[in-house]
């Protein structure tokens, strides 16, 4: 074999082991691409996932503010409408006793408090422009032993009941009787704020 064939023989072999080297790095840079790709993808999904996570937390946080806020915007608006309730109803029961009828509630407030004490010895107390109003209807007499305290209590109008040895008592003085209905109106308000009942007309 001549110089030359040698030569274009070693030439052919080694072209063609280049090409196969040429080859395997191609497919050794394709695969590492393609891993490069895949982890770039892995962490770029684990990127939105967790903002993902960090979005969907700052709306659930803003949602249960929001809800704290409402709720607390309903206990105020109900709080404010019971007060003016209240004091509306403190401005008439002020007044009531001026009117000619207050005797007769006064009357009916002793008679609901003998009644639900349920006792034969009784003492009323009540304001000192009251006193004499309990002494006349005393007099038509009750039923019942019913004294006048002479100390009068500090009350726009009504009466507190008290047995003889004092282990029992009715307080129909009008804050008392305010104050227990005051759980009432609690239930009265809510219904009007949720729309299930309408404010009643002036």
């Amino acid at each position: 074999m001549s110089v030359e064939k040698i030569i274009e023989k070693i030439s052919l072999e080694a072209a063609e082991k280049a090409g196969i080297i040429r080859r395997t790095a191609e497919e050794e840079a394709a695969r590492y691409l393609e891993k490069e790709k895949i982890a770039a993808e892995a962490e770029k999904n684990a990127e939105i996932a967790a903002r993902k996570r960090e979005v969907d937390a700052e709306v659930s946080r803003m949602l249960a503010q929001a809800r704290m806020e409402g709720r607390q915007t309903v206990r105020n608006a109900r709080e404010n409408l019971i007060s003016d309730c209240f004091d509306r109803a403190r401005e008439r029961i002020t007044a009531t006793p001026g009117s000619p009828d207050y005797p007769k509630i006064l009357e009916y407030l002793m008679d609901d408090g003998i009644e639900k004490i349920g006792a034969q010895d009784i003492t009323l107390s009540a304001n000192s422009r009251d006193i004499p109003v309990l002494e006349s209807i005393l007099a038509k007499g009750t039923g019942t032993v019913v004294r006048v305290s002479g100390e009068p209590i500090p009350t726009s109008g009504g009466v507190l009941l008290r047995t003889g040895s004092g282990t029992r008592r009715v307080d129909n003085t009008f804050e008392a009787r305010l104050d227990r209905m005051r759980r009432d109106l609690i239930f009265d308000v809510a219904g009007i704020l949720s729309g299930e009942r309408e404010v009643p007309e002036e």
